[in-house]
């Protein structure tokens, strides 16, 4: 079995998941949302507080133009996410925590990246996905 370690993880629709390990208290919650908050000049607002150490609690973090969701479940412990156009932001702050990547979504990822974002014609912001009809 793998340490807890922090971990981003790239899902369906390119939407990431920074997942920073098992403990789930109410603190480690807070203290994650406004060092991300304070460190990256963004601001840190609770939307579901739960001050107990059970249940779950959500909160965002605003940082530019990017929105982040900071979520907490028992069992999990918290998580931030990203869409598809926030993604690069998530990725700094997945290196400011030593994070891993897990999943098999990030080569292809890395793909999209090298062949579709850098050309000249790629729209800006553009999500990494299928084309739109």
């Amino acid at each position: 079995m793998r340490a807890p370690v922090p971990y981003i993880w790239l899902g369906p629709r390119w939407y990431a998941w920074l997942e920073f390990g098992p403990d789930n208290r109410h603190a480690t919650f807070m203290a994650i949302g406004k060092r991300v908050a304070v460190e990256l000049g963004g601001t840190f607002e609770e939307y579901l507080p739960n001050p107990s150490d059970d249940g779950k609690e959500y909160a965002k973090v605003v940082v530019g133009g990017a929105f982040l969701l900071l979520m907490r479940r028992t069992g999990i412990g918290p998580a931030l996410g990203a869409e598809c156009h926030d993604l690069p932001l998530l990725l700094r702050i997945a290196l400011l925590y030593g994070a891993e990547y897990r999943g098999w979504r990030w080569p292809l990822y890395r793909l999209w990246q090298r062949v579709v974002a850098r050309r000249p014609d790629a729209e800006p912001g553009r999500a990494p996905g299928p084309a739109r009809r």
